[in-house]
């Protein structure tokens, strides 16, 4: 129990100090994603894991929506009772980067682009044939602006 209780708490501070901007709401998506796919797995029912962890059948229900984030001593005891360890419950967190934050085909457009671009060329952008440079300039600054609006809403 002691050391589960450590693993929680050492993810829990990577995380709160990782400086990366982590939708909070969709991080406890997440990880009452993996509870709960945590606990079919081992075919428990709500009840039976609230019974097992010392928590209420609401908590799991709330811990499973997202409504609720559990503390990391819960957290714990959660990934106990589920028999897996507290970081198997934690979601990846979101990479920010120039594609963060842009509908799909955006996104696989800017990476592919930057694919390209690595491919042919090791230096500056104005090392790039053709209209390349122009085309990644013009990509990275359409997500940087897409960015700068999904931030401010």
């Amino acid at each position: 129990m002691a050391l589960a209780r450590r693993c929680a708490l050492g993810w829990m501070t990577a995380i709160l100090s990782s400086g990366s901007s982590v939708d909070e709401k969709t991080f406890n998506e997440g990880l009452g994603a993996r509870v709960r796919a945590a606990r079919l797995r081992v075919s428990l029912t709500q009840e039976h894991l609230a019974r097992r962890a010392g928590l209420t059948r609401g908590s799991i229900t709330n811990i499973e929506s997202g409504a609720q984030a559990p503390p990391p001593y819960r957290l714990a005891l959660l990934a106990e009772a589920l028999s897996v360890a507290p970081a198997d419950l934690l979601p990846p967190l979101v990479e920010t980067g120039p594609t963060a934050g842009l509908p799909e085909a955006w996104a696989d457009a800017v990476q592919s682009v930057m694919s390209a671009a690595d491919e042919q060329a090791s230096g500056p952008l104005s090392d790039l044939p053709g209209g390349w440079a122009d085309a990644v300039q013009s990509v990275m600054s359409a997500a940087e602006e897409q960015g700068k609006r999904d931030g401010q809403s």
